[in-house]
């Protein structure tokens, strides 16, 4: 156990109601996540600290619940951090806010990385030390929905030995706005323009009836 500090770093919110702790600290043991998430999302909305009673709870329950990260974000403060460094437990919350990911433990990583994912541009390497199994579902996970920060990370895994990690990263290249995006799009551009082309040569000699159109790609 590390050794504890006098008291937590001065806040810069306001802390909720403590009947708000009493609620999020019900909510975590029945394992109601929805309601969980909701009250986070209304304290980030309303610019205010979890109430202190209601923070070892949370730094008890959601160490591996990785799609809370973003909705703690806002609302934690100095005081989970002053509780962190005093119980072994809790030291998670501490690793999240690591300055260089090197000197943490592979299997520590995978939360880090979430957490720098948006604010980072040293992702990619911490993503590289991931066991193999993890790599590939953080990738897939990414591909869902990716941000923008992601494209620098899914661009050097386009030589990657494994076909699920370029699967990945083809798909978060061509569902962000890139280069790779707009040359494919061009590709299929050009291909029915062709195709068109090809199809109107060959009835040129023909009149278009009444209500008939030309094909879209001639409008582009």
């Amino acid at each position: 156990m590390t050794n504890p500090v006098s008291t937590p770093g001065e806040e810069s919110l306001p802390f909720a109601e403590f009947r708000s702790s009493e609620i999020i600290v019900e909510a975590l043991r029945f394992k109601d996540w929805r309601l969980v998430k909701e009250a986070f999302r209304i304290l980030k909305n309303q610019k205010k600290r979890l109430h202190p009673w209601c923070v070892p709870a949370i730094l008890d329950h959601l160490k591996t619940k990785a799609d809370f990260l973003p909705h703690l974000r806002n609302i934690m403060g100095e005081r989970a951090s002053w509780l962190a460094e005093q119980n072994d437990e809790w030291t998670w919350w501490l690793d999240l806010h690591a300055t260089d990911s090197n000197r943490l433990l592979s299997k520590d990583l995978l939360p880090w990385i979430r957490w720098h994912r948006s604010n980072r541009n040293d992702v990619e390497s911490a993503i590289l030390r991931l066991e193999d199994r993890e790599r590939k579902s953080l990738l897939s996970e990414m591909a869902e929905n990716p941000i923008v920060s992601d494209v620098t990370i899914a661009r050097p895994l386009l030589s990657s030995r494994s076909v699920i990690e370029r699967s990945s990263a083809w798909e978060i290249l061509l569902k962000s706005d890139t280069e790779e995006r707009k040359a494919l799009l061009d590709q299929v551009k050009n291909f029915c323009q062709k195709q068109d082309d090809q199809s109107l040569s060959q009835s040129s000699s023909r009149t278009l009836h009444k209500g008939e159109v030309l094909p879209i790609y001639r409008l582009l």
